[in-house]
């Protein structure tokens, strides 16, 4: 596309008859050429949350090229072929219009802070934000139709009007944000609070975004799942018990993970001191989710093929564990206490060659003695 925007904008130009002249255009091409090309890189770069928002905990959400991390229509893996009325472009998510699928992420969240720029491609539009909704989003919608802006509807909840004098006119950004903890959800619309729902009764669910007709683009999507902490990406980790710096005894750890080619990777939920209770990532004949020691195989393959991501999720209760992938309990309830020298508490590392499996958003919570050992298998809450 660059090459093409350079060769007509070259075009335009009229012959050139001195050396002074040549010298001015030459310049002219070459500033232009860089200016194009940094646009293009900050299309890209806008989707990585800033300093500030980095050291607070957000993540992306979207990451500028593909629709990974999200699923149409409640499915567990993208479609082989995409829907005709959605697409990324140039780091921006385009919705042509159309009455669905809908798209929703492929993690569901309790307490979280999310942000997004939105703008309307025509003067009438009509869309919709979901919040702590099904797996197949529907439920807990804030609404983005023209003159109805910011009304919450579809679930219960105290609060949430409609606040259109608050955007943007149409074709222009506008920057959202939804804060949620506990059953209060709080608003605001381009810098300004909108409003503070409370009595929410969703406990936990999905995020979505609705197709319902009208053309719409979003881009900087970026979330922070409060009560988590992030632990970076294992590939930088110079140490991976020490740089994870944590000491746990129950917990609930999540991933995404891809393998270019057939490999395999252990989690150690104990850290290095004790590999006998490893979760086997990429496990070619079995899958993903057996346990190293415990004589647990995964109940069913649920990984993706090469090259696409898959999103696991491993929790450590009461001495029993949990691993989850891809919509599927894959082992459940494995008692690592029957092993009389299960550590009671101990680090997590990472085994794996790094030019073969990449990683992201490498998360964990640490839970109470009281939390229950109910899997995030997507539909919790809903």
């Amino acid at each position: 596309m660059l090459s093409k925007v350079l060769s007509s904008r070259y075009a335009e130009c009229p012959p050139l008859n001195t050396t002074r002249e040549r010298s001015i255009a030459m310049k002219r091409r070459l500033s232009t050429t860089l200016f194009l090309i940094a646009g293009m890189s900050l299309t890209v770069q806008a989707q990585v949350p800033n300093d500030e928002e980095r050291k607070e905990g957000f993540v992306p959400l979207f990451y500028g090229t593909d629709f990974s991390g999200w699923q149409f229509g409640g499915g567990y893996d993208l479609p082989e072929k995409q829907p005709a009325n959605w697409k990324v472009e140039e780091g921006i998510i385009k919705l042509s219009g159309g009455g669905g699928p809908h798209l929703g992420t492929q993690w569901d969240y309790d307490d979280f802070d999310m942000r997004f720029q939105w703008r309307a491609m025509r003067e009438k539009y009509n869309s919709g934000f979901f919040i702590r909704s099904a797996r197949k989003v529907r439920p807990n919608q804030i609404n983005l139709a023209k003159g109805a802006e910011g009304r919450f509807f579809g679930g219960k909840m105290k609060g949430g009007k409609a606040v259109p004098e608050l955007q943007n006119p149409p074709f222009e950004w506008n920057e959202w944000r939804v804060r949620i903890v506990g059953d209060t959800v709080t608003f605001w619309c381009n810098g300004k609070l909108a409003w503070e729902g409370t009595e929410f009764q969703s406990k936990r669910g999905h995020i979505g975004l609705q197709a319902e007709g009208a053309p719409l683009e979003i881009r900087n999507l970026r979330i922070k799942e409060i009560g988590w902490q992030y632990l970076g990406n294992p590939d930088m980790w110079p140490d991976a018990e020490k740089a994870a710096g944590l000491k746990l005894s129950d917990y609930v750890l999540r991933l995404e993970w891809k393998a270019d080619k057939p490999t395999m990777a252990e989690i150690n939920l104990r850290g290095a001191g004790f590999k006998k209770a490893s979760v086997r990532l990429g496990d070619l004949e079995n899958g993903s989710g057996g346990i190293v020691g415990f004589a647990a195989e995964p109940a069913k393959n649920t990984d993706n093929p090469a090259g696409r991501w898959n999103y696991t999720e491993v929790r450590v209760a009461d001495g029993k564990a949990t691993i989850w992938q891809n919509g599927v309990d894959v082992v459940k309830d494995i008692d690592l206490k029957s092993d009389a020298n299960f550590p009671k508490t101990g680090g997590l590392t990472f085994a794996f060659k790094k030019t073969e499996f990449q990683f992201r958003n490498v998360r964990v919570k640490p839970l109470r003695k009281s939390t229950p050992t109910t899997n995030s298998s997507g539909d919790r809450g809903e």
